[in-house]
């Protein structure tokens, strides 16, 4: 489907007339933390699972590894929980009908796919290809 300019400018107005009759609503701290977490955990776990088995050698990289597995997961659960925010505050009619928030949406789908299979692919890769030959 092609998003025209006139579209995006009426989804712009209905979305604008939405917000001066109805009140903004506030989600829940955990309705917004609750994906960015998952993916921090989801970082920190997939880490451990790669390196975690290599121990033997006495190495601090492997905590190394994890410790900035989860920094950077705690970075990206910072933005996701801003983000997830300011999209539940946003009335549920301007979330399910609106253009460019089904623009936003497909988008989020589309790069949290791409970042998910290449985490996994390239960490099964290290994990035959890599570590098993430093070990």
């Amino acid at each position: 489907m092609r998003i025209t300019h006139k579209m995006i400018q009426d989804d712009v107005r209905k979305t604008a007339e939405i917000l001066k009759n109805r009140e903004i609503e506030i989600p829940s701290s955990w309705q917004c933390m609750r994906g960015g977490l998952a993916i921090m955990l989801s970082m920190m776990l997939w880490q451990a699972f790669i390196a975690l088995p290599y121990l033997s050698n006495d190495k601090t990289d492997v905590y190394e590894s994890i410790g900035f597995s989860t920094l950077l997961g705690f970075f990206i659960f910072l933005s996701v929980s801003s983000l997830t925010a300011k999209y539940l505050s946003l009335p549920k009619e301007v979330r399910v009908e609106g253009i460019v928030m089904a623009l936003y949406k497909s988008r989020a789908k589309i790069f949290a796919t791409v970042w998910l299979i290449t985490n996994i692919s390239t960490g099964i890769f290290i994990k035959l290809f890599i570590i098993k030959r430093l070990s």
